[in-house]
């Protein structure tokens, strides 16, 4: 299996977004959004295998010392 990622350069760049001091992200699996993909395709007859499972970003708060 092949691919190709693309050889155009990007036309824009956006810095990311800083975060406050006070709280941070952290990724986890989005869940509830597999659990429902996976439950639609089982009746539809479609297996489902995640090669890149879909994240959701929460808000953590940091411990100040």
């Amino acid at each position: 299996m092949a691919a190709c990622a693309g050889t155009q350069a990007r036309s824009s760049h956006v810095e990311p977004a800083s975060v406050a001091p006070q709280a941070s992200s952290e990724m986890s699996r989005d869940d509830r959004y597999i659990a429902t993909v996976e439950r639609i395709a089982r009746r539809r007859g479609i297996g489902v295998v995640w090669i890149n499972p879909p994240n959701r970003e929460r808000a953590v708060a940091q411990q100040v010392e």
